[in-house]
């Protein structure tokens, strides 16, 4: 009885020492980063359709995936889809929580859209 308690004691220590995990930001599986990596080389192959196809399917998977919106905010705006390219900025904002590099590039990519949009 005192080996079961101790091994349940254990256990359960081990599980509240890991840190919650932000859902919102962190790709959960490898199968979803790998569909990022893959439609970060299709964009910079200059294949902008396709890998807009491949994040559009990850966020099928993870809808609250910040970065996943964030680069199909920029696969819109190499397609000079600039209105598209702004909402799924904003989107990305909205999920970035406090990921200061994600926020950066959202706020420069937004920027880069109207200068854009001015011309």
């Amino acid at each position: 009885m005192k080996v079961v308690l101790g091994v349940l004691i254990i256990l359960l220590a081990a599980c509240a020492s890991q840190p919650p995990r932000d859902e919102q930001t962190e790709i959960k599986e490898p199968a979803q980063h790998s569909l990022l990596i893959w439609a970060e080389k299709l964009e910079a192959a200059g294949s902008f359709q396709q890998s807009a196809s491949q994040i559009e399917r990850l966020l099928r998977l993870e809808p609250r995936n910040a970065r996943a919106w964030y680069q199909l905010a920029r696969v819109h705006f190499r397609l000079a889809q600039y209105k598209q390219s702004r909402q799924f900025s904003l989107r990305s904002i909205s999920y970035a929580n406090n990921d200061r590099w994600l926020l950066k590039k959202n706020h420069e990519l937004i920027t880069q859209i109207d200068e854009a949009t001015r011309l």
